[in-house]
């Protein structure tokens, strides 16, 4: 992404904030962590190479928000928060 300066007019090159890598929001009927914690609706927002960010419990309906009433079994490699 890239932001022209107002004082300077030069360009500079500017991270994506995380709600901006954000690119999809999946709710699932169930969750697994990598420690074995099941939870029961939670959303997992997704970056661009489907790689879960965060994950966050369904509690109202959310706009842009698909719902797959599965479960999914959260990576080792990813962190949750």
């Amino acid at each position: 992404m890239k932001r022209i300066t107002e004082q300077s007019g030069q360009t500079d090159t500017v991270s994506p904030s995380p709600a901006e890598q954000v690119l999809q929001r999946i709710a699932f009927a169930e969750i697994v962590l990598p420690d074995g914690k099941c939870l029961n609706r939670q959303v997992v927002e997704f970056d661009s190479e489907g790689t879960p960010l965060r994950h966050y419990p369904l509690q109202v309906e959310e706009p842009f928000v698909e719902w797959r009433k599965t479960t999914y079994c959260w990576s080792s490699d990813a962190q949750a928060d």
